[in-house]
């Protein structure tokens, strides 16, 4: 039950942000298909296994408590990262760059994951999109395969949360296109959701 709630805890703090990118599409009147939205859960399961794997390799090189401090570390540094105000960017700019949006073009304005203008995230655009979004799941994961929590159900706990997050923003942006506020508290409370479990893990050891 234990493990349960910290995968549970894992997997809400990573796919925040992609109830905000499907918050952005929705209130734009964007959609993203069944079988798009399905390739960025593939993307979070597959990063989510890869993460959790190296952590896994981690430990088999240091002891035991060792290797369980260095996971709620990682965590409490991640959660700090994600709360600390930084200087805001510049808008990418849009013109004539759209064949060549970057994944942290896409990670700085969502809309530039529609390359083609066309409302519709393809499944080309898809691919983009999904290694943007799945990048919590990297960093986010990594501690998991130190405490030994299961993989197989974290991976799939992140793609579970990835499409349910990204299906529920856009209709909620869709419906409510007030919580465009959300957008600037996704990262805040994420963070915290770390920071609480990374203590919560070290005050264990």
């Amino acid at each position: 039950m234990e493990n349960l709630f910290r995968l549970l805890v894992i997997g809400i703090a990573s796919s925040l942000d992609n109830l905000v990118v499907g918050l952005a599409y929705g209130i734009r009147g964007k959609i993203i298909p069944p079988l798009s939205n399905l390739i960025l859960a593939g993307i979070a399961f597959t990063f989510t296994v890869i993460s959790a794997q190296a952590g896994s390799y981690l430990r088999l090189f240091i002891p035991e408590m060792a290797a369980t401090l260095a996971g709620a570390v990682m965590l409490l540094g991640i959660g700090v990262y994600m709360i600390v105000p930084r200087r805001a960017r510049p808008a990418p700019s849009r013109t004539g760059e759209d064949a060549q949006v970057s994944i942290r073009a896409v990670m700085e304005d969502p809309e530039r994951g529609d390359r083609d203008h066309s409302g519709v995230i393809d499944v080309n655009e898809s691919f983009l999109l999904g290694v943007a979004l799945a990048l919590n799941c990297l960093t986010n994961s990594l501690p998991a395969g130190l405490w030994k929590l299961n993989i197989p159900v974290m991976a799939g706990i992140n793609a579970l949360f990835s499409y349910l997050s990204v299906w529920g923003g856009v209709r909620l942006g869709k419906r409510f296109g007030h919580l465009k506020w959300l957008e600037t508290k996704a990262n805040p409370i994420s963070g915290w959701l770390l920071i609480l479990l990374g203590l919560y893990q070290a005050f264990r050891i």
